[in-house]
C-alpha cells in the first residue's frame, strides 16, 4: 500500500496511531519501503500536526478513522489502517543508503517550536547492535515493556530492542499518566523481562509498592535514565522491583540515537554515597568531554559531554 503510493527512500510518512499492533506494523512497514517513518503524538493540537507535516514534508500519513478527523489538510494522501484493501504487488527498494534516514523525532525545540531530528539507519543500527551485549544477559525469547508515547524516540528504542531480538513488545495503554498500580499489573500480567521505567521518580514509587506486593521475578532487566541515582537507592530500588534483576542506567540525546552511554550495574560496584555514572558509551559511540571551545579537556578535568 505505501509502496502503491510513491513511498521509497528518504520519503517521509507521518503515523498518528495509538501505542499498539498497528503502531508496529506501520514502523516496519516504512522502513521495508525504505521510507523515512515520522510518529507523531496523539493528542497534539492541529497546528503542530500541520507544522510537522509541512516541516518534514510527508507525503502520506498513516493513520485509523477514528484520528483521521484531528489531521489537518496537507498535501498528501491518507492511508486508513483499519480500511485497508487489498493492494497490488510492489517492488521494494533493493537497499536503502546507510546514511539515509530511518526516521524522524519532534522534540519541543529550544524556543519551544518543534524540531525535527533526523536519524540514520547508521545511526539505528548502532543502537541495536550496542544493545546487543545488554540483553545476552536476558537470554531467549521474552516481553519488552513499552511506556513512552509513539512521538518519543524511546517508543523506536523499545520497538527495536524487541523486533530485533525475537521479543514481544508490551504497551502501556495510552494515558498521560500512569498509576504504579497499573504498572505493576501490566508488568507482573505479561511477565515482562525487559523494562525502561521513566521517571526515576516512577521507579522508586513501584519500588515501595513492590517492597508491598512483592516483586516481580519475571523481570530480568531494569533500566532507568534521565536521573541522578546513588548506588545504593539506584540498586535497592531496582533489587525491590525485580529481585532477579540486573540493573542499568542510560543516557542519551534524541540526535545521537536514543542511547549512547549504557551502565550495567553488579553489587560489587557499590561505592556508599558515590553516584550512579550515566555509563559508558555503547558499541560505535564516542563520548568526548570538551571545555567551552569544543577541545577535549584533559582527564579528570571537568567538560560538557
Amino acid at each position: 500500500m505505501l509502496a502503491g503510493r510513491g513511498v521509497g527512500p528518504e520519503v517521509p510518512v507521518g503515523v498518528l496511531l495509538g501505542r499498539g499492533v498497528d503502531l508496529v506494523v506501520a514502523f516496519v512497514a516504512v522502513l521495508k519501503c525504505g521510507g523515512v517513518y515520522v510518529p507523531f503524538n496523539l493528542g497534539y493540537p492541529a497546528e503542530r500536526l500541520a507544522f510537522m507535516l509541512d516541516d518534514c514534508g510527508a507525503a502520506v500519513v498513516v493513520t485509523d478513522s477514528g484520528l483521521a478527523g484531528g489531521l489537518p489538510d496537507f498535501d498528501g494522501s491518507v492511508v486508513l489502517v483499519d480500511r485497508l484493501e487489498a493492494a497490488r504487488e510492489v517492488a521494494l527498494p533493493a537497499a536503502v543508503r546507510w546514511d539515509g534516514l530511518a526516521y524522524v523525532a519532534y522534540t519541543s525545540g529550544s524556543t519551544g517550536r518543534p524540531k525535527g531530528v533526523g536519524v540514520s539507519h547508521r545511526a539505528l543500527a548502532g543502537y541495536v547492535a550496542g544493545w546487543g551485549a545488554a540483553l545476552e544477559q536476558v537470554g531467549g525469547p521474552g516481553v519488552v515493556l513499552s511506556m513512552a508515547g509513539a512521538g518519543f524516540d524511546v517508543s523506536v528504542g523499545d520497538i527495536v530492542r524487541a523486533l530485533c531480538f525475537g521479543r514481544s513488545v508490551v504497551f502501556l495503554p495510552q494515558s498521560d499518566f500512569v498509576s504504579v498500580e497499573e504498572l505493576y499489573r501490566a508488568l507482573g500480567e505479561h511477565r515482562v523481562e525487559v523494562a525502561e521505567i521513566v521517571p526515576g521518580t516512577l521507579l522508586r514509587d513501584l519500588a515501595a509498592y513492590c517492597r508491598r506486593h512483592g516483586g516481580l521475578e519475571s523481570l530480568r532487566l531494569v533500566i532507568s535514565g534521565t536521573d541522578v541515582w546513588t548506588y545504593e537507592a539506584f540498586l535497592e530500588s531496582v533489587a525491590s522491583v525485580g529481585p532477579r534483576a540486573v540493573p542499568a542506567n542510560v543516557y542519551g540525546v534524541t540526535e545521537a540515537a536514543i542511547d549512547s552511554l549504557l551502565m550495567p550495574l553488579a553489587d560489587g560496584a557499590l561505592v556508599d554515597g558515590a553516584m550512579v555514572p550515566v555509563g559508558r558509551p555503547l558499541a560505535g559511540v564516542r563520548a568526548l568531554v570538551l571545555d567551552e571551545w569544543l577541545k577535549l579537556v584533559p582527564v579528570g578535568m571537568p567538560g560538557e559531554l
